[in-house]
């Protein structure tokens, strides 16, 4: 539908007729392809799938952006491929007359990535960010290469090495894959794929784990942002299929591996795979010269299926939580009243902390305080404050929280929590590891107090978290399977963005009869 106002040119003039808070209006010529890259004031900020057949085209701005655009904007549509500009336009949205910048704090450029999330774009960036990534990744190869490892270039990485001998600049980290012993059992991967991260561990590095096969190396600032990042994949065959999560499961005889060989990046060699153009074509099918800055894996249910099943899932909305304003900044309505709730002096562990406001509050009572969260900015948020101790754990792990749980054990201090809107949003896993969590540290005297939401929301979706609910009694049942004991202590209502929400507060301890369950 055209916007009222709006007046479209003929396909002899191509041009951008509306830039609107909501997307792009544009009249389809034949310079259009099947995509477009969309840049503001010069600087590629997305690059969008054109609709087949549709006059007008509407590209509607991807929500990550929506919080940048305010100010004035000069935008070009170009081919991802040629770099010819198919059309013009500007406009000034929101209320800033400023030109509009997409970038973080640090003042690096941001670009949507396939994902459908702000990352680094390296294209145009002056920061030493690819020199940094390359070297690093050497160094992260030759450690898995010295433990005997075989570590070999892959995904975005190697196309946009075989491609043009560098980076692609669109792309935000470097991927690289481990090949595992032939025939390996899942169970012996997941056992590897620990070690693994206990190795690289051991050099200091931070390892954000998104599933049993797939790691992510994150080298952080000074501050604890995150500068870049590695993802490390399991790479395997087995019964006739090579697999390499997160999408790939072809026959065996379409990818050969070894003997490695080796590609150059920028001045820096890296080892690939033996047959790189059978790698890249496997993966991304025959058209990979191509560039296509809209690819998205069609991954089939079968293989989605046998890589959860095999290897799950610890990453669930942990990009949500990490973008721009989702974290939680809101103290309880009744901080006071919550506060009276713990032991005096005792250590009290926030458990999903977002921005830190109730962390901080909880440290000025003079209660040792650990903030936890899994997202980065809330770990960075909370590193900050006085008498706060950030830690990151994922509730979806339960490696990683019964980590959490021998660190709070061995400190020898008992802990209470504080879970404030953080239980509704975890998956069932991240439920399950939270009770566990308790029960293997809650002692006698200490508390865990829960506030969350009881009623579903109107405009409920899976990918938004905080439009989600539990029921009292769900919590209380599954409570008590692990011996803990759930009183109802307070409800109220609370103005959202999802409308007014009925909530509860409920107070768990250790039960004073009961079996406790592994």
């Amino acid at each position: 539908m055209i916007p009222d106002g709006v007046e479209l040119p003929s396909a002899a003039e191509p041009a951008v007729v509306a830039v609107l808070p909501t997307g792009l209006v544009v009249a389809r010529t034949p310079d259009f392809g099947a995509a477009v890259d969309v840049l503001i004031n010069g600087r590629r900020v997305w690059s969008a799938p054109v609709p087949a057949g549709a006059e007008p085209v509407t590209l509607a701005w991807p929500p990550a952006l929506l919080p940048f655009l305010d100010g004035t904007a000069d935008v070009r549509l170009q081919d991802p491929a040629t770099g010819v500009v198919v059309a013009t336009g500007s406009a000034r949205l929101g209320t800033s007359s400023e030109p509009i910048t997409v970038a973080d704090e640090r003042g690096r450029r941001l670009a949507i990535n396939k994902w459908g999330n702000l990352g680094i774009a390296l294209e145009g960036a002056d920061t030493g960010l690819a020199e940094r990534m390359l070297t690093r990744a050497q160094d992260l190869v030759a450690l898995l290469a010295a433990d005997g490892w075989t570590p070999f270039v892959v995904g975005g990485t190697l196309l946009g090495a075989a491609r043009a001998g560098a980076l692609l600049p669109n792309d935000d980290d470097i991927d690289l894959a481990v090949l595992m012993p032939d025939g390996s059992h899942p169970a012996d991967l997941v056992l590897e794929s620990f070690r693994l991260q206990r190795l690289v561990e051991s050099q200091g590095l931070l390892v954000v784990r998104h599933s049993a096969s797939h790691l992510q190396v994150t080298w952080l600032f000074e501050d604890g942002s995150a500068d870049h990042y590695v993802d490390i994949f399991l790479a395997f065959y087995r019964d006739g299929w090579f697999y390499e999560p997160l999408a790939m499961q072809v026959p065996a005889e379409a990818v050969a591996i070894e003997p490695l060989s080796s590609i150059t990046i920028e001045g820096h060699e890296l080892p690939a795979p033996a047959d790189i153009e059978g790698w890249l074509a496997a993966c991304y099918g025959p058209g990979w010269r191509v560039p296509d800055p809209t690819f998205r894996f069609d991954v089939p249910l079968r293989t989605r299926r046998r890589f959860w099943n095999w290897f799950g899932n610890y990453d669930l909305h942990r990009i949500f939580w990490s973008g721009p304003g989702r974290l939680r900044d809101e103290l309880p309505e009744d901080p006071e009243a919550l506060l009276s709730l713990f032991p005096q002096d005792s250590v009290v562990v926030d458990v999903g902390s977002g921005r830190a406001a109730m962390s901080r509050r909880l440290a000025e009572a003079g209660h040792p305080t650990i903030a936890v969260d899994f997202a980065l900015p809330a770990v960075q948020a909370a590193a900050g404050v006085r008498g706060v101790r950030a830690r990151r754990a994922n509730l979806n792990d339960t490696s990683d929280v019964l980590d959490l749980a021998a660190d709070l054990l061995r400190d020898g201090r008992s802990a209470s929590y504080y879970c404030g809107h953080t239980y509704e949003g975890l998956s069932g896993d991240g439920k399950a590891n939270l009770l566990l969590l308790l029960q293997h540290t809650l002692t006698a005297g200490a508390v865990a107090v829960l506030d969350f939401y009881t009623a579903i929301t109107g405009d409920f979706v899976f990918e938004d978290p905080t439009t989600w609910h539990v029921e009292p009694e769900d919590l209380e049942r599954d409570a008590r399977a692990r011996g803990l004991a759930v009183e109802r202590l307070s409800s109220g209502t609370r103005e959202t963005p999802h409308g007014s929400r009925p909530w509860v507060r409920c107070r768990i301890t250790k039960a004073v009869t009961g079996t406790e369950t592994a």
